[in-house]
């Protein structure tokens, strides 16, 4: 369930800039952190992350708590 009042041109570039930031930034990360930016887990935990992200954004608080 989303909420109301989402602008969707924001929600597309919080997406976006989530996403890309990592494709651009992936070499500098790797060095900068001694990491495999572009291995299996570190592309899954990265989607994990901006899933979580995205979708407690837009997700509908719930009543209760």
């Amino acid at each position: 369930v989303v909420r109301q009042g989402i602008d969707p041109i924001d929600l597309h570039m919080t997406m976006s800039a989530l996403i890309f930031h990592h494709a651009a930034n992936r070499h500098s990360f790797s060095t900068v952190f001694n990491v495999d930016m572009m291995s299996d887990a570190a592309i899954q935990r990265r989607g994990e992350a901006v899933a979580a992200v995205v979708l407690a954004w837009v997700g509908r608080p719930r009543r209760g708590g």
